[in-house]
């Protein structure tokens, strides 16, 4: 049973505008722990401003968490 959830991420944007990735969304509601903390930090860098490819930022942001999950369930069997 997992207890607590602690995810961190980083994710760019242009000087000129914001885009920003949720980061903790979909962890949110995928995953009912009683502790929960989601932090993210957004940096401006010289390039466009990003935006949705083939997804809302949602499913890409599950992407680490699932991987995280994955290697969890491995190890415990």
């Amino acid at each position: 049973k997992l207890l607590s959830i602690v995810q961190r991420g980083v994710n760019e944007t242009s000087m000129l505008g914001v885009a920003v990735e949720p980061l903790g969304s979909v962890t949110a509601i995928m995953y009912a722990v009683p502790n929960f903390s989601s932090r993210q930090n957004v940096i401006p860098l010289n390039t466009v401003t990003p935006g949705a490819l083939r997804a809302p930022g949602e499913n890409p942001s599950a992407f680490g968490i699932e991987s995280a999950i994955d290697e969890l369930a491995y190890e415990v069997g």
